[in-house]
């Protein structure tokens, strides 16, 4: 891409010549050339975006290929990836980007019985305790869902009896605990747990 772009510079008209050439150019001979090597450069810039494009969908597509169930909340389908591994919750974030998802949303409460039911129903997943989104705001006591399309406040009803208590003034992020049933509890970010990554798409 780069060296096509470098063409159209050493292309470009100065003083009615056309640098990449020995003999001189009239005006019009060289405007013309100049104009068209733009216009190619300017449909392998198109292509290129197509590409980019395409590749973002095939990448996304095939780990939501590898990924668990999905299941369609109002306007969107979501689906879930289950990862045992035990990362920290930055950690598990930047997996989960990776695979062009972001780490658990519980945004309505159909979804937090579907995961929740998931993870007790799984001799797989139910000795595990498991990072969502959710994390404390610096500066605030305002608790949201991270990486979705705005920052969503976390409904009370998701945590356990007494939580978010921040034990030990560090507790910024939010795990499926498995001792409160799967229900929210905060957690030093810094720990390590299991994690669901999640990956939306528009329904057509």
């Amino acid at each position: 891409m780069y060296q096509v772009v470098a063409l159209v510079v050493v292309l470009c008209l100065t003083g009615g010549q056309c640098q990449s050439t020995q003999k001189p150019l009239t005006f019009e001979q060289g405007h013309q050339y100049c104009v068209e090597t733009k216009h190619a450069v300017d449909r392998v810039y198109q292509l290129q975006s197509s590409v980019n494009e395409l590749t973002h969908i095939v990448r996304k597509l095939l780990v939501v290929a590898l990924a668990d169930p999905c299941r369609t909340w109002n306007n969107e389908v979501s689906c879930y990836k289950f990862n045992t591994e035990h990362l920290t919750w930055p950690n598990a974030k930047s997996a989960c980007l990776t695979g062009e998802g972001h780490l658990v949303a519980l945004e309505n409460q159909a979804e937090n019985d579907f995961i929740q039911q998931t993870l007790r129903s799984n001799s797989a997943y139910n000795n595990h305790n498991w990072w969502t989104s959710g994390y404390k705001i610096e500066n605030n006591k305002k608790w949201v869902w991270d990486g979705i399309h705005v920052d969503t406040d976390i409904a009370p009803e998701r945590w356990f009896t007494n939580e978010p208590n921040n034990k030990g003034k560090s507790e910024k992020c939010a795990e499926m605990k498995m001792l409160f049933d799967f229900k929210l509890n905060d957690q030093h970010c810094n720990s390590t747990n299991a994690f669901i990554c999640e990956y939306t798409f528009k329904r057509p």
